[in-house]
């Protein structure tokens, strides 16, 4: 087998190698710091297996659709057609930015009770 020695090679497998470092820091980052942030109102173990599950699980769901979705449109689909490439990165794409939205929306939803919660408590007194 003889290795090809076009630039472009070694440059996309950089690129690859790039992405895939930059993509494990920035959910090992999101992870400690932000997205389960949320888990800390709950003290019982099934219910934070629920959160955590349905944390997981939307993001997945919505990553396997909505690519299919996104060939209705014909800029999408002349794209996919071109290569499958873009397929691939779209999926990853959005699961990532699904991961990170839902991560958002439940801190933002449990921040929000506890903070309305703190503040009927303190009305009250």
């Amino acid at each position: 087998m003889i290795f090809n020695n076009d630039p472009r090679i070694r440059a996309f497998l950089f690129g690859i190698v790039l992405l895939i470092l930059g993509l494990s820091y920035l959910t090992k980052i999101l992870s400690d710091n932000f997205l389960y942030k949320y888990l800390d109102y709950f003290k019982s173990k099934f219910a934070i297996n629920v959160l955590v599950g349905l944390h997981w699980t939307i993001p997945v769901v919505l990553a396997c659709i909505l690519p299919n979705y996104l060939t209705k449109y014909n800029f999408f689909k002349h794209v996919f057609e071109d290569s499958e490439i873009w397929m691939y990165l779209t999926t990853l794409c959005i699961y990532f930015i699904s991961l990170i939205v839902v991560g958002s929306i439940f801190n933002l939803g449990f921040c929000h009770k506890v903070i309305k919660g703190n503040i009927d408590k303190n009305e009250s007194r």
